[in-house]
């Protein structure tokens, strides 16, 4: 199998830019059955021939390590090819002749030959297993039949936090494969997995919000860290709410959690200070502590005893 290993087991080429090498037993399973169907169904093909031999040859443990190329496989698993080697099989039947009254058997031995019965493959929806499928024949089935809708399962697949969602689309490698394994689901159900997979768990809303309040700490730490630096309080409760949305919180974009937030900073940060603009209608600024006693030293510098004594007569008033 080593030698086989990089290629595709159809083609016998390599991974390219444009066509990568898949790994899924399920698959591979499947391109087997369906090169046994054909073949049994009289299909000449020497590649499905070449194909069935090469893999009826390999036991269950290399099975596993077959690789091959999304392209390659589905024209080997291509439903209306087996349909019409079926029609033609049919038709290619050797009609028995009618006999009349005591004509006996042209041949000695000869069996009526029997019609052959494909029993269809039982359909039942995706999510089957899961509590809010509802398990009857309240709501039709649809059947999976584009690569949109099978990026849209694999987008569940990867999203879910739910353990019955994940098993029911687990044999999911690739965008093809639902069509491909007649997969079929109930609408009802697709848009539940679909919530699923995109909720939060409200138990752990609380343990979240505090996952969040401490990465915007520590975002205002660095930030302050250059003490020329300063930070608007509009500035960290847009940060906040990119915060939230990155963990997934619920939030309202109108809401404003500047007093909720100037609360934590004071508690975490206490060298904080907040200044008030002179602008009304400016938010307050986040400068350190340090960052303010220099600038008070600085200005105090530029200024003459006068200067200094009018500022004190206004303090004296404002008390």
């Amino acid at each position: 199998m080593s030698e086989e290993d990089g290629v595709c087991v159809i083609c016998k080429e390599g991974a390219t830019s444009k066509k990568r090498l898949v790994n899924n037993p399920v698959m591979t399973d499947e391109i087997l059955q369906h090169c046994q169907d054909r073949v049994s169904l009289g299909d000449t093909e020497s590649d499905i021939h070449r194909l069935l031999n090469y893999l009826s040859g390999l036991n269950e443990g290399e099975l596993k390590y077959v690789r091959y190329h999304s392209e390659c496989r589905k024209p080997i698993v291509n439903k209306n090819k087996i349909e019409r080697l079926r029609k033609r099989s049919r038709t290619d039947s050797p009609v028995c002749a009618p006999r009349g009254p005591g004509r006996p058997s042209s041949a000695v031995g000869s069996v009526r030959p029997k019609r052959s019965k494909t029993i269809p493959k039982e359909q039942v929806c995706l999510f089957s297993n899961c509590d809010f499928c509802p398990m009857n024949d309240s709501e039709p089935l649809h059947r999976v039949l584009t690569d949109s809708m099978g990026k849209t399962l694999l987008q569940i697949k990867q999203e879910t936090p739910d353990d019955h969602v994940r098993v029911s689309v687990a044999d999911l490698e690739e965008p093809g494969d639902a069509s491909a394994l007649e997969k079929h689901y109930h609408r009802t159900c697709l848009r539940s997995a679909q919530r699923i997979s995109t909720r939060t768990d409200h138990s752990n809303v609380p343990l979240i919000r505090s996952v969040c309040d401490a990465q915007l700490v520590l975002a205002i730490q660095n930030t302050l860290s250059d003490e020329d630096v300063t930070l608007s309080m509009a500035e960290v409760n847009d940060a906040y709410l990119s915060i939230l949305k990155r963990y997934r919180v619920d939030v309202n974009e109108s809401e404003n959690y500047r007093k909720y937030l100037k609360r934590l900073i004071s508690e975490r940060l206490p060298e904080v200070k907040f200044v008030t603009s002179l602008r009304r209608n400016e938010p307050d600024r986040l400068v350190l502590s340090t960052a303010v006693t220099m600038a008070m030293d600085y200005r105090s510098s530029m200024m003459n005893d006068d200067e200094i004594v009018g500022h004190l007569k206004n303090v004296a008033n404002l008390l």
